[in-house]
C-alpha cells in the first residue's frame, strides 16, 4: 500500500497525495518514536520525537531514489529514525 501511495505521489506531486502517504506512514513514525523514547533524554517528550519522525518522513519523500534498490518503505523507516 505504501509503495502504491508513493508512486501516486511521484506521478501527481499534489498535497493530497503527499498527505495520504504521510498518514499511511504514521504508524511507523509513532512506533519508532515510542521505541526511541526509552533511550531519550527525560526532557524529550514522545510528541517531539514523533514530530522529528514526520520531518524525517517528509525528507524521505523528497530524497528517495528507487534506482538504489531499496523500497520506499525501508528507506522511509531509515529516515524516520534520523539516520
Amino acid at each position: 500500500m505504501i509503495e502504491e501511495l508513493h508512486k501516486k505521489y511521484v506521478q501527481e506531486r499534489t498535497p493530497e497525495a503527499r498527505d495520504k502517504l504521510i498518514i499511511a506512514c504514521l504508524p511507523y513514525v509513532k512506533s519508532s518514536a515510542y521505541r526511541l523514547s526509552i533511550y531519550a533524554n527525560p526532557s524529550q517528550d514522545v510528541n517531539d520525537l514523533i514530530s522529528a519522525g514526520v520531518i524525517g518522513l517528509m525528507d524521505a519523500l523528497e530524497r528517495y531514489d528507487p534506482a538504489r534498490g531499496a523500497s520506499f518503505k525501508n528507506y522511509a523507516k531509515y529516515r524516520i529514525r534520523g539516520s
